[in-house]
């Protein structure tokens, strides 16, 4: 894979004023209705638009401030670079999929709290094991605090599943989900 190295440059253009970018021996004149285009041997390109200031890395038609194009990929932000494929934390997309990847089992998101103190809200690991208030979750749902069942859902009232619990608030019981029909849980 071949790696682009961008040096950002900060700089304030006036209309109707050009602007000259160096890369490497060769100048390039940049007025005010040209954009900055920066092309990879591979063909791979990166551009700032002149009208809306839009940066597009592997599209030139960007449509948001940051944009990485249309194509897939499960990787096509990496936050943390480790070097070879997959030892990355990222963000990618496939059909229909939003991806957060890491890179093994002993990984796992942790969303924070970090005023007053770094205080950890919920954490998802490498095994699908979720806490809420908990930062080394042991089981499918880890709970550190109280939690509410509701009394009714769209979707589990309409086709409930064995397994399934819920609150019945007009018995006032709670109730699990077995054989075909909702049981009192004592």
């Amino acid at each position: 894979m071949k790696r682009i190295i961008f040096t950002w440059l900060t700089f304030t253009v006036i209309l109707n004023v050009t602007a000259q970018v160096k890369v490497g021996s060769q100048p390039t004149v940049i007025t005010s209705d040209t954009n900055l285009e920066v092309e990879a041997t591979d063909g791979t390109k990166m551009v700032v638009k002149k009208a809306n200031g839009f940066v597009g890395i592997i599209t030139t038609t960007p449509n948001y401030p940051l944009s990485l194009g249309a194509g897939i990929g499960n990787t096509k932000l990496a936050i943390w670079d480790g070097g070879a494929v997959p030892f990355n934390f990222g963000f990618g997309v496939q059909p229909n999929e939003f991806l957060f990847n890491i890179r093994n089992f002993a990984d796992k998101f942790t969303f924070n709290i970090l005023e007053p103190s770094k205080s950890t809200l919920m954490t998802l690991n490498g095994r699908g094991n979720l806490g809420i208030g908990v930062n080394t979750p042991t089981v499918k749902l880890d709970v550190n605090g109280y939690i509410k069942v509701g009394s009714s859902d769209t979707f589990g009232d309409a086709a409930p599943q064995n397994g399934m619990i819920r609150y019945n608030s007009g018995t006032g019981k709670f109730q699990g989900y077995a054989s075909g029909a909702w049981v009192n849980l004592h």
